[in-house]
């Protein structure tokens, strides 16, 4: 490990650590992915350690709880740079916990900015005169309007930041990041002299993050979405030396996979799996009990096929009961993969993050490395303590429309 640098990244859900780790390994990155705050310290030789909390939709209060624990366990193994990693869906209510992390983390430090950064151009999550676009659409007129735990209803960050921090935020325009790192410290410097603040930068183009880093680089503390870690570590790294690549064995067997999003995305993707003949079965809440859980089980012992479990859309149900039948169907998703890992089947495919969040904590790893792309954004992960078992987590609106299948594909070759 080089003592020179070594970044620490919180992120707030399994599938958002993933993502990092994604875009770190495709840029040469040596980085493991930690589930959850492990209970003994590790002797990791890598450049960067990602921990996955599940905190994106808890209290503040419990958010900042993690978070302290997290940062606390990076102190202990030397950690010299930090990011926070949340997802380009932000919490727009002022109860989110982002605007609190971020003050507790600026504060710890006694840093006097930082920057948040959720575009991901990537995946077409893009920041334009300080409002967050999804798909070329404000993110509180697409899909995300009416999510069901964290609703966007205004796409402006600035107001979102400041509705939730106790510091003040401040929009970096694009035209000011493409002159350069005179330009962009001479915004900067031209802010508040007296109190500690935010900059919300805009981010649509390679450029903009590339020259965002370069004057924001040596901060200790930075934030936003996978992308902007890439190019910190980049930035940090960039007279490294190329990693050896590591080779591990095949794995036969059929794999099993599990969709909780409700995205557009991903049910287009059940689609494109159903339509390609493959064996699918729905899940809704009411169909769970005992009975019914012995049956998967028998069909998962009896089946040579892939096999992907899915839910669909509670209609006309109240806000309590959808999170009620999520809770379930996370605890089920959760026992029929602790089923599948237990009785010796290796490839495992989940998409969705609050059931990616669910499952990967019922299994029994604390450390993930990330090996192959299935896609931009979602990586094949293998545990350090079980290298022939792999595991797959997407964020509901990655991923191409055969991503099922190719999933399964990456993971024989």
């Amino acid at each position: 490990m080089e003592k020179k640098q070594l970044i620490g990244c919180i992120a707030d859900d399994f599938t958002g650590a993933a993502d990092v780790c994604s875009f770190l390994v495709e840029s040469g990155a040596s980085c493991v992915l930690v589930n959850d705050i492990p209970k003994h310290i590790p002797k990791l030789e890598v450049e960067v350690v990602v921990i996955a909390l599940k905190i994106r939709t808890v209290s503040k209060e419990k958010a900042l709880s993690k978070v302290k624990d997290a940062i606390d366990f990076f102190e202990k193994i030397g950690v010299t740079k930090i990011y926070d990693k949340y997802c380009s869906t932000f919490d727009s209510t002022s109860e989110g916990n982002i605007g609190p992390v971020l003050d507790y983390l600026i504060d710890r430090y006694n840093q006097k900015y930082s920057i948040i950064s959720p575009a991901l151009p990537d995946n077409n999550r893009e920041v334009f005169n300080g409002y967050l676009f999804a798909d070329g659409v404000l993110l509180n007129e697409g899909s995300m309007a009416n999510h069901p735990l964290t609703p966007m209803k205004d796409a402006k960050l600035s107001r979102l930041m400041d509705a939730q921090s106790k510091y003040k935020s401040y929009s970096l325009n694009y035209k000011i990041i493409e002159k350069g790192k005179d330009s962009i410290n001479f915004f900067v410097n031209n802010i508040d002299k007296d109190n500690k603040f935010y900059i919300i930068s805009d981010y649509f183009k390679n450029i903009h993050g590339e020259n965002i880093i370069e004057s924001f680089g040596n901060l200790k503390i930075l934030s936003g979405s996978s992308v902007l870690i890439r190019d910190w570590y980049k930035y940090l790294f960039k007279n490294k030396e190329n990693k050896k690549v590591e080779i591990y064995e095949k794995n036969s067997g059929k794999s099993i996979l599990f969709s909780g999003s409700l995205s557009n995305q991903t049910q287009k993707q059940i689609k494109n799996f159903i339509d390609n003949n493959g064996y699918a079965i729905e899940v809704k809440a009411k169909y769970i009990n005992e009975e019914y859980i012995k049956k998967i089980k028998n069909i998962i012992l009896n089946s040579n096929e892939n096999i992907l479990f899915f839910s669909t859309r509670d209609e006309n149900i109240s806000t309590e009961e959808l999170k009620i039948n999520a809770n379930k169907l996370e605890e089920f998703f959760s026992e029929i993969a602790v089923f599948a890992y237990e009785n010796d089947i290796k490839k495992i495919v989940v998409a969705g993050g609050e059931t990616s969040g669910a499952i990967i904590k019922s299994l029994p790893f604390e450390f993930y490395k990330s090996t192959a792309l299935v896609d931009s954004g979602v990586p094949v992960l293998r545990p350090l303590e079980n290298t022939k078992f792999q595991i797959i987590l997407k964020s509901g609106n990655f991923g191409q429309e055969d991503f099922f299948n190719r999933s399964i594909e990456i993971m024989e070759s």
